[in-house]
């Protein structure tokens, strides 16, 4: 998902639409010279035709809008549908990892922002659905996904991201049972779910951190595990991962300073891809790295930070 122009309009992909489909909200394309305009296109209640998805397709148009109060209801729309959308045999394997990775980035950005009960246990189906493709696609399209992957300093991008990346590398890795792959990948998207209870203002500072506001925000791994080890539905991998993920071999991480094998090995994955995706993201005060810069940085300069083992297969998955 993309940010719109107008912050009333949320932006995804075409890619998400059902054809011979009646919606319960309403689709907006932009217009006008910088885009600023919305003009609805299909009205709530309307059939979205195969007509209507070639005009788009014929018009160059790949993403469409729907109005914040419709929010809810598409997400329904998406967990209703998605698995629909997977199965479809016109969708092609680099067009589904495509679909995906929306579907997984709507969800979270809800999660993150009402990170309660309800939306942590509602979003499990559409990420189950993200790790079954991981698991079922091949290898050429689970790589092209993760070329698909855009790098926003938004805290649920950076978890679909993690969660992606993440479950790509522990399916070469270990192989598992599906479920055993099913609750780790879980985990990994909600790595960061503890600063959801970080203030806004911290957490999206466009500058530097002060060293008091870095004390505040390395407290999300204490929150994450509180928040989580209080619903019924969680797992010991989501409390493990969410806890030690910012821990390092070296014995320089955060909130505890475990070293070396007192870190949980899904821990160590996690704060691998986590790095990589940080080191990948345009802030305010830093420019993105490319892939090949952020794998040297973290080879040369951060080397005590990571479990080598674990990064030598990362690397070769992004070969």
């Amino acid at each position: 998902m993309t940010n719109a122009i107008d912050s009333r309009y949320l932006a995804t992909d075409i890619g998400l639409l059902l054809t011979e489909n009646v919606s319960n909200f309403d689709l907006y394309l932009r217009h006008g010279r910088s885009g600023e305009d919305y003009f609805l296109y299909c009205r709530r209640g309307e059939l979205f035709t195969e007509r209507h998805l070639r005009k788009l397709v014929d018009w160059g148009v790949s993403e469409f809008y729907i109005h914040c109060r419709d929010e809810g209801i598409f997400k329904e729309y998406l967990d209703e549908n998605l698995e629909c959308l997977l199965c479809d045999p016109s969708l092609d394997p680099v067009e589904k990892g495509k679909v995906i990775y929306e579907a997984c980035l709507f969800n979270l950005e809800a999660v993150f922002q009402h990170p309660k009960a309800e939306f942590i246990r509602k979003s499990k189906q559409t990420m189950r659905h993200t790790i079954d493709y991981i698991l079922t696609a091949n290898r050429e399209a689970v790589r092209h996904m993760i070329r698909l992957i855009t790098h926003d300093p938004s805290t649920y991008h950076h978890s679909g991201n993690v969660g992606l990346l993440g479950a790509s590398l522990m399916k070469e890795m270990f192989g598992g049972s599906d479920e055993d792959l099913y609750n780790i990948g879980y985990a990994l998207f909600l790595h960061d779910i503890g600063k959801s209870r970080i203030d806004p203002c911290i957490l999206n500072k466009p500058g530097r951190l002060t060293d008091p506001e870095w004390e505040i925000i390395k407290t999300h791994p204490q929150e994450g595990y509180r928040l989580l080890s209080q619903e019924d539905n969680s797992t010991a991998e989501a409390e493990v991962i969410t806890l030690q993920h910012h821990e390092r071999p070296d014995g320089s991480g955060y909130p505890q300073g475990l070293k070396s094998e007192q870190i949980d090995p899904l821990a160590r994955i996690c704060n691998i891809v986590d790095s990589y995706d940080a080191l990948m993201t345009r802030r305010s005060y830093k420019e993105p790295m490319t892939p090949f810069q952020a794998l040297k940085i973290m080879k040369n300069e951060m080397r005590g930070h990571f479990d080598q083992q674990l990064f030598e297969k990362f690397v070769r998955l992004l070969d």
